[in-house]
Formats: C-alpha cells, sequence, structure tokens
C-alpha cells in the first residue's frame, strides 16, 4: 500500500468599491447618493484519511472458514431456512453450512448488486483473524462559498439620510469521493442560502429629537439530499415494483453502512422585523424609547415524501438460536438477503409561526456633573409558535383529561393555534445603572 499524503487547497478571495454614485450626464451624487460592494468566495478542496474494514475476498465468496474472534475462534454461520424446534431441549436449532460456506447459489440477487459497489480490501488490517482496518481510505473533501452585500445611502434632506442594503450568502460542501462506497450510493448533498435585506431611515426632527426606522427581512434556506434520489434505484438492484423507489436503500449491521434515510428534504426560515426608536434630549436627560416586532417563520418540507427504508443484518439470523454467543455473522445474513429488520421513514410538512413584541424606555440623567444615572424597562412577549395549517398535536397543561379528571390533554391542530402549554406574559426587564 502507498501511503498518501493529503492535501489541501484553500483559496479566498475578493474586493470590494465604493463612493457616490455618478452617471455621466444624467446624476452626480457627490455628497447625496454613495454605494458599496463587497464579495468574498471560498474554494476549499482537500483530502482526509481513515481506516476502515470491508468484507475479505473470501468472505465475499461465501467462505467464512477464516472468519474468526480475536482470539481466533471461529465463527460458525448456520442456515436460517433449517430452523427447527430443539428436539432435545426448549427453543430452536438450526443447522450449519457445510465448512462455514455458504453456497453461491444461495446469495441474494439484490444484495449481490449492492455489493458490487463495496470497495475491496487494500491494506493488510491490523488483526488478522477480524481483518479490522483492512481499507486505507483517502477521501476528497471540501466546499464552496459565496458573499455578497451591496448597500446604498441617500442623503434626503439635511434632516433625513436612510439607507438600504443587501446581503447573499451560499455555502456548498462538495461531494466525498474515494469512500468504501461511491458518494452517489451513500453520500448527501447540502446547499446553504441566506439572504437579507435592510431599509433604515433616519430623521432628525428637532434639535433635540431624533427618530430612527429599520426594517429587514431575513431568509434562509437549506436542502439536503440524497444524490441518488430519483435513479429509481431499487427496482434497478431487482427489487418489486412495488418497493418504494425512491433512493438506495439503507443498510446497517454490517461493516459497511450504505444508503440512509433523508431523501431529499429542507428546511427554511423567514424573519421580518420591524424596529422604531426615538432619542429625545431634554435638559439633563436623554431618553430612549421604541418597540421591536419580529415574524418569525419556520418551515421543514420534503422534496421526496419517503426514502426507500434502512434493513438490519445483525447476524443473528445466521446463529445458533440454542447456543448464539460466538455464532453467526452480519455480512453473512447480509449476502443471504436475511433481513432482521427494517424501517421507511416518511416525512410531513411543518409551517411554524410566531410573533415577538419589545417595547422599551429608558433615561440617561445626567444628576450632576460627575453622576450619570441609568433607568429604564423592557417588555418582551414572544407568542408560542403555531403550526399554521393544522398538522401538529401538542400537550395542553391546562385542559382537563375526561378520562382521568388529572390536568394534561393531546390536542390536535384545528382551525385556529394549537393551545400553548407556556404564555409568558410577565417578562418585564428593568435596568439600573450608574457612571
Amino acid at each position: 500500500l502507498e501511503v498518501t499524503t493529503p492535501f489541501l487547497r484553500y483559496n479566498q478571495y475578493g474586493g470590494t468599491a465604493g463612493g457616490p454614485v455618478w452617471i455621466p450626464k444624467i446624476y452626480r451624487g457627490q455628497n447625496r447618493t454613495f454605494f458599496f460592494f463587497n464579495y468574498e468566495g471560498y474554494l476549499n478542496h482537500g483530502q482526509s484519511t481513515s481506516f476502515s474494514t470491508v468484507p475479505t475476498l473470501l468472505e465475499r465468496s461465501g467462505n467464512f472458514s477464516q472468519t474468526k474472534t480475536a482470539q481466533g475462534a471461529l465463527y460458525p454461520i448456520y442456515d436460517p431456512t433449517t430452523t427447527v424446534q430443539n428436539s432435545s431441549g426448549n427453543g430452536w436449532t438450526r443447522t450449519p453450512f457445510a465448512g462455514n460456506i455458504i453456497p453461491a447459489s444461495r446469495f441474494d440477487p439484490v444484495t449481490s448488486k449492492l455489493l458490487s459497489y463495496v470497495s475491496l480490501p487494500n491494506t493488510a488490517p491490523i488483526n488478522q483473524n477480524t481483518n479490522q482496518n483492512n481499507f486505507y481510505n483517502v477521501q476528497g473533501t471540501g466546499f464552496t462559498s459565496h458573499q455578497m452585500m451591496l448597500r446604498f445611502d441617500q442623503r434626503l434632506t439635511s434632516r433625513n439620510q436612510m439607507y438600504v442594503r443587501y446581503m447573499d450568502f451560499y455555502h456548498h460542501p462538495l461531494a466525498s469521493t474515494g469512500g468504501v462506497v461511491p458518494f452517489v450510493i451513500s453520500g448527501r448533498d447540502d446547499r446553504y442560502k441566506t439572504r437579507n435585506f435592510i431599509f433604515s431611515d433616519t430623521h432628525t426632527v428637532s434639535a433635540s429629537i431624533v427618530n430612527d426606522l429599520r426594517l429587514s427581512l431575513a431568509r434562509q434556506y437549506f436542502t439536503y439530499e440524497s444524490p441518488s434520489a430519483g435513479g429509481n434505484w431499487p427496482q434497478q438492484l431487482g427489487l418489486p415494483a412495488n418497493f418504494p423507489p425512491y433512493t438506495v436503500p439503507g443498510i446497517s449491521g454490517t461493516t459497511f453502512t450504505i444508503g440512509g434515510a433523508f431523501p431529499g428534504n429542507f428546511r427554511s426560515g423567514l424573519t421580518s422585523q420591524l424596529y422604531d426608536g426615538v432619542t429625545m434630549v431634554r435638559g439633563t436627560h436623554t431618553l430612549k424609547a421604541g418597540v421591536e416586532v419580529r415574524r418569525n417563520q419556520g418551515n421543514t418540507g420534503n422534496l421526496i415524501p419517503c426514502d426507500s427504508g434502512t434493513w438490519s443484518f445483525t447476524g443473528s439470523l445466521t446463529q445458533n438460536p440454542a447456543s448464539p454467543n460466538g455464532t453467526g455473522y452480519s455480512f453473512a445474513q447480509f449476502l443471504l438477503g436475511a433481513v432482521g429488520s427494517g424501517t421507511i421513514n416518511c416525512y410531513g410538512d411543518q409551517t411554524l409561526k410566531n410573533t415577538s413584541a419589545s417595547p422599551f424606555i429608558q433615561d440617561d440623567w445626567k444628576a450632576t456633573r460627575r453622576l450619570t444615572i441609568n433607568i429604564g424597562l423592557r417588555y418582551d412577549y414572544q407568542q408560542p409558535a403555531f403550526e399554521s395549517h393544522n398538522r401538529e398535536s401538542n400537550f395542553d397543561l391546562k385542559d382537563i383529561n375526561p378520562l382521568t379528571g388529572l390536568r394534561g390533554l393531546t390536542v390536535f391542530g384545528t382551525n385556529q393555534a394549537l393551545p400553548p402549554t407556556i404564555d409568558d406574559t410577565l417578562d418585564f426587564g428593568p435596568r439600573f445603572g450608574f457612571a
């Protein structure tokens, strides 16, 4: 085995530009209209190394005569189709495969096709009995990111100025390469997008009164999708037409992992904000008052409704049920296609919303030439989140269960928001300080 030194190539670049807006023969924005633009890019390409355990060439052919524990004891492989009642005692028993070899005629065609995507051993194991860490793995890693910001400032009058700002961020982790199984079989493609828009207006009402107004909108969007989604992989592997066709079926319990959940989902958020604050100077007092109101929304949804299941091969079906310890092997059970258990997940959509409001007032009082006192009060109310399409249940501590007469009842979505478990309306925050 030639050990590869992993590499890292990291490029960070960008630029800024700003100044007065000037359009020849049309508009001169000196001392009135200004712009600023910023861009940053990040490209990260590298590698990571690790050791993994994969089935040996003998095991892939069905020969488990050399499959042993760390102490060198053989794992006897029993035929699950020979399960009968134990004539000499309670329970069940099975017959072992002759020579601890599974005939090729007994290989499951689906698992055989899946096995063709699993890497072969490429290095000497750290334990000859268990063949642990017999695969040296060099994986490609990295990400691509971009960030952009554009801002315009406008002096409307000598007393009024405003600005608008837009920001955009994108992040995409790169597909891993060189794993135990190809990325298209067991990987996940993630993409992050964030956008933010702000409008701000500062108005000098008089020599002693200034008003600040801000409106903002923030949008986040995150998708995570299996590269195998939409490829009709279960039917390509030979599974029946009524099998969920969405992704490569997940395999667990063996020394390697294939596929898995999350065929294609997304999460998103939308936050809008209104802030208005007034600053007033009266003699030795500087008064500040205002309010911040936010509307929050979070969504989860499906690009693909279900996965194609995760199927477990723990080795239990190739054990001797009368004396299971030290018998059976998970990969042998996988070759036979004898599924121990399985789950299929289907995902529902969800849209949660709530509103929060936070008024405040504060007085900075210059009591003497050497003493300033700060006194203020803020109130915060955050509405409990609710599912806007009645697809949620909740536990209401205020209601009485008619079956038990005790407080606490499960309630379900109706045309109204769900009864909240906690609705705190007493969040007052006093403030005191001095200098």
